[in-house]
């Protein structure tokens, strides 16, 4: 609860931006120095993502965090669980594609990332303290992109200047 009336109008803000175009050509009026920055459900989408989380960064304050939210590699994660017609229930692991007659299939770049793949991504980019946390359960995201999804959570934070 926030105990002075519309304080939230004065101190929070979200921006929407192209951020595929350079940063040497950004409008000046294009948002920066934010606290955090937030992505959900969106690297898997993005063909060079990699390349992304760079142009991320730069929007940070020092000291800054992002949070990256999306699906693991479909070998990683709590194995799914499925409830049969003879009562008990199994897990599997089994490998999930996403269907390809789905609207969104055309523009799903890769079917997640691993723990390794993503922290070295985030390191690599220029973030520190980076850590990535698996969501407790998986995810049912309909039958038709691949059923249950193991959802991963990861952060990391902009270096302070000396």
């Amino acid at each position: 609860m926030d105990p002075k009336p519309r304080i939230a109008d004065q101190t929070v803000r979200a921006g929407q931006g192209d951020l595929t175009v350079s940063i040497m050509r950004l409008a000046s009026n294009d948002p920066f120095d934010f606290d955090i920055v937030a992505v959900s459900m969106v690297l898997h989408h993005i063909d060079e993502s990699e390349k992304l989380l760079p142009k991320l960064l730069a929007r940070l304050n020092e000291g800054g965090s992002l949070l990256v939210i999306d699906w693991t590699s479909e070998h990683y994660g709590v194995p799914e669980k499925t409830s049969l017609a003879h009562g008990h229930e199994h897990t599997h692991n089994d490998s999930r594609t996403i269907v390809s007659n789905h609207l969104a299939a055309h523009t799903i770049s890769r079917l997640g990332f691993d723990e390794d793949e993503m922290v070295d991504m985030m390191e690599n980019a220029g973030f520190i303290q980076v850590e990535y946390r698996l969501y407790g359960e998986r995810s049912n995201m309909g039958k038709e992109i691949g059923g249950e999804r193991q959802m991963f959570f990861a952060r990391g934070k902009r270096p302070v200047s000396k």
